[in-house]
């Protein structure tokens, strides 16, 4: 399908394509991620003909394959083939991200889902005020992670006005302009994802920086072929 989505829920507006499980303000990590149907995780075991490399018993290549849930007639999915240094980070992870702004109530989620057989995740956080760029026009701010379990890209995290609810809504996200926080998936993973939280201690004042670029785009008004400013 166009919107690639596998799962997702959502608050509020109901996506263009009309999928997803609307879910109502204020829910939970645990919640979320059960109504979005990414309550699953994923392991990494040896490649099919890989060989060992050294006397760790490591291998050449390794497979990162999407487990079923249990209670469920899901079968095991291959995502990707890895290096012997990736670090997968589970759904629950990522979710988990948002626990100092949700948990204090200074945003809501918003958006979650899972992309193709669950190659990529999104999770998004809607932070309250939006940006008042001209009377009548408001921009959403919204906290955004997004991962892949294939092995190629990072885990993203950054700020964006773009909802996203699909596959082309994310690509618009990623390429929005905005501030973004990059981690590999290695070994040391964990250490980065822990300065997020300095990350998040920015969100206002990027915010804050953006109303102010947009409203002064907002005053260039165009005349023919050429622009004026107000």
């Amino acid at each position: 399908m166009p919107a690639n989505v596998q799962t997702i829920a959502y608050y509020g507006e109901v996506p263009w394509h009309g999928l997803g499980t609307p879910v109502p303000l204020g829910v939970t990590a645990e919640e979320m991620i059960r109504a979005a149907g990414m309550d699953w995780t994923v392991d990494v075991r040896p490649a099919r003909g890989a060989k060992k490399i050294n006397t760790k018993g490591e291998y050449s290549r390794y497979e990162v394959v999407r487990l079923p849930r249990e209670k469920t007639k899901e079968v095991e999915v291959l995502l990707g083939v890895v290096s012997r240094r990736y670090q997968p980070l589970q759904n629950v992870e990522a979710f988990r991200f948002f626990d100092p702004i949700v948990g204090e109530k200074k945003a809501y989620f918003e958006t979650a889902g899972a992309l193709g057989e669950g190659e990529r995740i999104w999770v998004m956080a809607r932070m309250p005020d939006a940006m008042q760029i001209v009377p009548g026009d408001e921009c959403l701010k919204y906290l955004l992670l997004s991962n892949t379990h294939t092995g190629e890209g990072s885990v993203i995290a950054k700020f964006t006005s773009v909802r996203v609810v699909c596959q082309n809504t994310l690509i618009m996200a990623m390429e929005d302009g905005q501030k973004a926080y990059r981690v590999r998936h290695s070994k040391m993973m964990q250490f980065r994802l822990d300065e997020l939280a300095e990350f998040l201690a920015i969100t206002q004042k990027v915010f804050l920086q953006a109303e102010e670029c947009f409203r002064s785009l907002a005053k260039i008004k165009m005349v023919g072929d050429r622009k004026s400013v107000v």
